[in-house]
């Protein structure tokens, strides 16, 4: 919670210092996030939401995460490596490499101070059976900064600004939270809100963190796939953008 009121805390700086003041919801999202993530993984905070800027490190994980993308494209067609590393912006593909090293030197330092301090780690070291590796453990100090840290910044995001472009739809929000007494606003009670909840299905819906999907192969002999026969080794996928733009549900306007 500690990050969250900093975050608000911010806000209201800014919004008291000047009432017009634009604020970029989305770094600020992301700088809490990466903060409460850095916190929970590493058992200290990046301190992101000091100034509310980015790292060289998160900037490092953006430009990853891009890199990740080209990479996938490149091993489906292989003929666009060549052409890639010819256009693509060196940044982006020594990203990937700057996201590691950052990962594993923070990594490093969190063994330094043992397995008694209560964030991720600890559960990793105090694990009797398949121990990780160190080299395993820089691996997945990538992985625990990307999972949960943008992915979320971006569902609030578009949240915000679906529910601050509708304010019928936010005050019923505002209220159905308000209604509830100062201490049951935590994480048992909050998420058996029903409109609250539907809010957050609906980010989801429109605003999909990760709106490509992972590939999957055919097997042997072919499968039916939504009524449609598709033979052997064909690559296919459904990705959260377009399956949820089929029809089905109603925009938060019509809700």
């Amino acid at each position: 919670m500690r990050s969250v009121d900093k975050l608000i805390g911010n806000i209201h700086t800014a919004i008291n210092n000047d009432p017009e003041v634009r604020l970029d919801i989305v770094k600020l999202y992301n700088c809490t996030t990466f903060d409460i993530m850095g916190e929970l993984t590493f058992g200290e905070t990046l301190g992101l939401l000091d100034k509310s800027e980015y790292s060289p490190w998160v900037s490092a994980i953006f430009r990853s995460v891009k890199a990740i993308e080209f990479g996938r494209l490149s091993l489906e067609y292989p003929i666009l490596r060549r052409i890639m590393d010819i256009v693509l912006p060196a940044s982006i593909s020594k990203g990937e490499d700057e996201h590691y090293k950052y990962s594993s030197d923070r990594v490093d330092r969190r063994l330094e101070k043992g397995a008694d301090q209560a964030d991720i780690w600890n559960l990793v070291l105090h694990k009797n059976e398949g121990v990780l590796n160190l080299n395993e453990m820089h691996a997945n100090g990538m992985v625990f900064m990307i999972a949960g840290t943008e992915t979320t910044a971006t569902l609030l995001s578009g949240l915000t600004y679906s529910l601050l472009t509708n304010p019928d739809k936010l005050q019923r929000a505002v209220e159905e939270v308000r209604s509830l007494p100062e201490d049951q606003l935590n994480l048992e009670v909050l998420p058996r809100l029903k409109y609250l909840s539907a809010c957050f299905d609906e980010g989801f819906r429109t605003y999909p963190p990760v709106p490509t999907a992972m590939l999957r192969v055919v097997p042997e002999g072919g499968n039916v796939i939504c009524g449609e026969w598709v033979p052997a080794k064909v690559c296919y996928s459904a990705p959260d953008y377009s399956e949820v733009r089929l029809g089905c549900k109603a925009d938060i306007n019509n809700s």
